[in-house]
């Protein structure tokens, strides 16, 4: 039972690094719906569908981009529904990364 349970250890440890590895590499899909989520909030948005945001950063929590429309900076966070597993959902606001 003992050795069940470090084996069982184990699967977690490298489901959640491996996880972690795939929610940090960046994505065309979530760029795209980042964009999307930025001309829902600003309707005027004017941002090219080819366009690629213009900062952007990563980590195994989330993705962020930065995209300047018309009206000014906006930044879309996109989060997983349930941290390593389900779809992606993103929410934009008004301002800058790192700011």
């Amino acid at each position: 039972m003992k050795q069940f349970i470090w084996y069982l250890l184990f699967a977690v440890c490298v489901f959640v690094s491996y996880q972690g590895y795939v929610n940090s590499k960046d994505d065309p899909e979530t760029e795209a719906m980042s964009r999307e989520a930025v001309c829902v909030l600003d309707k005027d948005c004017g941002i090219a569908p080819a366009a690629q945001a213009g900062v952007r950063t990563t980590d195994i929590w989330s993705r962020n981009y930065q995209w300047t429309s018309k009206s000014g900076s906006y930044v879309a966070t996109c989060k997983r529904e349930y941290t390593f597993v389900g779809h992606w959902n993103c929410v934009a606001q008004p301002g800058q990364i790192g700011r």
